[in-house]
């Protein structure tokens, strides 16, 4: 999409300035609106019965982030499905992988409830592309493609040097799918902080680390995402583009994602949600309210 490649090539041209700081270096919030922010948001996340870690931050602005326990590791669940999908693409920029080479799958391979997916009629001859399999797991967050994708990049661990290459320390890939569906266990060895997280997400948007194709199709899967409806979406005006990954599983309820706000800034959130003992919806909806809280905040801006 246009909207993407032009913001990233604004923000390339004025790198004299900290990659997170760009656009203005004026503060976007007054520091009683930044301490009610974080009083609020605060309570939000201290009334469910879970751990909840918070990250929110604005692309053009020069303030620090609106944090929760934003230092702390959680796990990702299917959002680790996102720096995925940034390795596959920066592989297709090196010419080592391309969106039409077929990835075939096995039927055993398949996961449950998603059988309907990986049909005959869908892909013929268990043959899928690339480029359908980072659709599918993008918008659809399917466990079978993420896997398969992993293969592809010879296993989880590979995630650490893009990870290094992009400056984005506190976070750790060492498990696929499969293994985490095998061993609940294993989904802490797919860890972030919420500041890593913020940070990944504000890079990857705002960088030329991918090329312009590759990029604008990463940003443009991401706003198809059909998971998680009711989490940073929830509360926001319904014309409100995001840009976001979903986590489910195990206690976890996740969302981060880049939010349009009016004006043309961006707005950066990152929540975290584990070991919950209330039910999915109580969980959803902290979510859903942190959102809506930093939009009230900023968007006025």
């Amino acid at each position: 999409m246009q909207l993407f490649t032009l913001y990233r090539s604004t923000l390339f041209s004025m790198m004299a300035l900290p990659i997170f700081f760009c656009q203005s270096v004026h503060s976007q919030l007054t520091v009683k609106e930044r301490d009610s922010l974080k009083a609020n948001v605060s309570r939000v996340a201290a009334g469910i019965n879970a751990r909840v870690g918070v990250c929110i931050s604005m692309l053009e602005s020069s303030d620090s982030a609106i944090t929760y326990r934003a230092d702390e590791r959680f796990p990702m669940l299917s959002v680790y499905k996102f720096p995925i999908a940034i390795a596959v693409l920066k592989e297709m920029d090196r010419g080592n992988l391309w969106m039409e080479r077929y990835a075939p799958y096995s039927r055993d391979s398949i996961f449950t409830r998603e059988e309907e997916i990986f049909t005959e009629t869908n892909f013929p001859n268990g043959k899928v592309t690339v480029g359908q399999l980072l659709t599918l797991m993008l918008v659809r967050g399917s466990n079978t493609a993420c896997d398969q994708l992993l293969a592809l990049l010879k296993g989880p661990g590979s995630l650490q040097n893009y990870l290094n290459d992009l400056g984005v320390v506190d976070m750790s890939v060492s498990a696929t799918e499969r293994e985490v569906q095998a061993d609940s266990l294993r989904r802490y060895d797919n860890w972030t902080t919420p500041l890593a997280m913020n940070r990944l997400l504000s890079i990857s948007f705002s960088d030329s680390y991918l090329t312009k194709k590759n990029y604008d199709f990463l940003w443009d899967k991401m706003t198809e995402t059909l998971t998680g409806a009711d989490r940073i979406k929830g509360l926001l005006p319904k014309e409100i583009r995001v840009a976001h990954r979903t986590g489910t599983g195990f206690g976890s309820y996740n969302d981060v994602g880049i939010v349009f706000l009016p004006g043309g800034k961006h707005l950066v959130i990152s929540v975290f949600i584990a070991e919950a003992q209330d039910a999915s919806q109580r969980c959803t909806e902290a979510i859903a309210k942190i959102a809506k809280l930093a939009w009230d905040y900023y968007s006025k801006h």
